[in-house]
């Protein structure tokens, strides 16, 4: 897994990319996945176990944030213990190959961050009578070797 961070502004425009997951300093580098694995990103005992978003000028509106699971990890990419600068011809690319078709669902459950499996899967795998996700994504009729990027936006408070 990896996740990319990009600014916007309120024009639509985004900022330059950088690759924020993972470091050496979020998992000692470790973005493996697995089924059934909970991952904190950042996890509680990283340091520091938190990602800090600030707006860096006033039309700076929202953090669009980039998740990509692929099963191979990404050529060209040597993780570092900070953020690393991407291109914006690298992200696009990744997008136009991988984010085409996904799907997205959201759960009703209001008011309830984690459910008792969840916070148990950081001694065991979830399983499949545990219940869903509240935020799943999906790519219907592909393979599950096949990458997928997925982009999530993060807006500012007023």
């Amino acid at each position: 897994m990896y996740i990319i961070d990009r600014e916007q502004y309120a024009d639509g425009s985004l900022g330059e990319p950088y690759l924020i997951f993972p470091t050496k300093r979020t998992g000692g580098g470790d973005n493996e996945v697995a089924i059934g694995r909970l991952l904190d990103i950042p996890a509680q005992d990283d340091s520091p176990p938190f990602f800090v978003m600030r707006k860096s000028r006033t039309d700076h509106v929202a953090e669009v944030m980039s998740v990509i699971v692929t099963p191979t990890r990404l050529e060209g990419i040597n993780i570092t213990d900070k953020a690393l600068k991407l291109t914006d011809e690298q992200v696009a690319s990744w997008e136009k190959s991988w984010g085409s078709s996904v799907g997205r669902m959201e759960m009703a459950m209001a008011g309830q961050s984690w459910t008792k499996e969840e916070k148990d899967a950081r001694t065991r795998a979830l399983t499949a009578s545990a219940p869903p996700p509240q935020l799943l994504f999906y790519r219907p009729s592909v393979k599950p070797t096949e990458p997928m990027f997925v982009k999530l936006r993060l807006a500012y408070g007023r």
